[in-house]
């Protein structure tokens, strides 16, 4: 098992396909995120959870990484919503949710116990 199969490009193609797998789940994450930001902060975490995962032959630590990484995600968007808020709360209402943008939210409420039940393990 090698978790880079390509000579160029595997980052990338593995980005897509976690991407269009959390689409197939109703997870549209391309219209809020890409995972691209937090992977590209520190590049030797990135590198070394990779080579665990070659090295070994377990995709936990890789898995683990990965995992901190949409959740990273998924923070920063919670809080520029919050910040978005409450700028627009000023305007009494003059920015309309639609309900995939509602059932976001209420995802990223729901998000802080599922961190909390992910690490505890």
């Amino acid at each position: 098992m090698r978790i880079h199969p390509f000579v160029d490009g595997n980052g990338r193609t593995s980005r897509i396909m976690a991407t269009l797998i959390l689409l197939l789940h109703n997870f549209n994450i391309a219209d809020y995120f890409t995972l691209d930001e937090y992977y590209n902060q520190d590049r030797q975490a990135y590198v070394d959870a990779l080579k665990s995962a070659d090295k070994n032959h377990d995709l936990t630590i890789w898995l683990e990484y990965f995992c901190q990484g949409v959740l990273y995600s998924i923070d920063k968007v919670k809080s520029e919503v919050l910040n978005l808020a409450q700028i627009t709360s000023k305007y009494d209402d003059t920015i309309e949710l639609t309900p995939n943008e509602i059932s976001v939210l209420t995802l990223l409420e729901e998000k802080i116990i599922l961190k909390t039940e992910i690490f505890k393990i």
